[in-house]
């Protein structure tokens, strides 16, 4: 484009173009290459791809693989536990995480700087990376059945991902039966009123829960509250549930949380928001090249 435009204003100089045709070429320009440039975003995210795949049919391949799992019913684990946990990137990040244990009806905060590691530590939790550290009712979680551990968790990323669609439908994904009254006090337990919503929950959420002018961060990630709790999972893991909140409606995410582990479940909350805390909260405090 930069060019395009230095060769119009020259033109111009010269008196060889006039300025209407001169307006008219600027602005149709970028239309007629961007199927061009996007032609070759897509491109390079296509061979972006193509390496991941390949990455991950190497793994595949390699014989390296989880132990051998377990089939069980998590519906009713009322313990889990970690061992001293330590994340360590030379030149980057070394922190550690003491042993805990926590049973049902208990919730517990999981504090620490930002890019200390509480997310990663996540990850374990979910199982989705190693997880050896990790246990569920004395039980390793890494020989566990993953896909019978992902039924019993609520998972709460930091950047809530919501389907593309109404905002019915975002719980309806993780509980078909669920009727609008039920959705409508959920979301009034964590702050949310359908009257904040344009549309009620016909209100439309975009792609990878991009919510436009229509839904903000904040009532996106009360929704994405709302909808964990739709389902009754034994575990929320909540990765900031109070980002993107004001202090009311913070008090009203962790108060509805606070409740919920009360009828037995279990919730860890994942925060560098030390305010949120209460003196009596159970807490594992990450610190980069220390153990507390």
């Amino acid at each position: 484009m930069a060019l395009i435009a230095v060769s119009i204003g020259i033109r111009l100089v010269d008196d060889h173009i006039s300025f209407v045709h001169a307006l008219a070429v600027l602005i149709l320009a970028p239309e007629v290459y961007f199927p061009l440039r996007n032609a070759a975003s897509l491109f390079h995210a296509s061979a972006d791809g193509s390496q991941a795949f390949a990455e991950l049919n190497q793994l595949k391949n390699s014989g390296l693989g989880r132990a051998e799992q377990v089939d069980r019913d998590f519906s009713t684990f009322s313990k889990i536990s970690w061992q001293e946990w330590e994340l360590d990137i030379p030149g980057r990040i070394n922190s550690k995480i003491a042993a805990q244990e926590l049973h049902s009806g208990e919730i517990h905060f999981i504090v620490g700087d930002s890019g200390s590691g509480k997310t990663s530590f996540a990850m374990n939790l979910l199982g989705v990376t190693d997880s050896a550290s990790i246990y569920i009712d004395d039980q390793p979680l890494r020989t566990q059945n993953q896909d019978s551990w992902f039924s019993a968790i609520g998972w709460i990323p930091q950047t809530p991902a919501l389907a593309s669609g109404s905002v019915r439908k975002q719980f309806t994904l993780v509980k078909p039966m669920i009727d609008d009254a039920t959705i409508s006090g959920l979301l009034g337990s964590c702050g949310l009123s359908l009257t904040d919503l344009t549309l009620g929950l016909e209100t439309e959420i975009g792609a990878d829960g991009e919510g436009g002018s229509a839904v903000s961060g904040g009532q996106l990630r009360k929704i994405a509250i709302a909808r964990a709790l739709a389902a009754k999972p034994r575990l929320i893991i909540a990765d900031e549930p109070t980002a993107d909140l004001d202090q009311e409606s913070s008090e009203k995410v962790l108060g509805v949380l606070r409740e919920y582990a009360q009828t037995g479940a279990i919730v860890i909350c994942i925060s560098h928001d030390l305010s949120i805390l209460k003196d009596t909260d159970s807490i594992s405090r990450f610190k980069r090249g220390a153990l507390l």
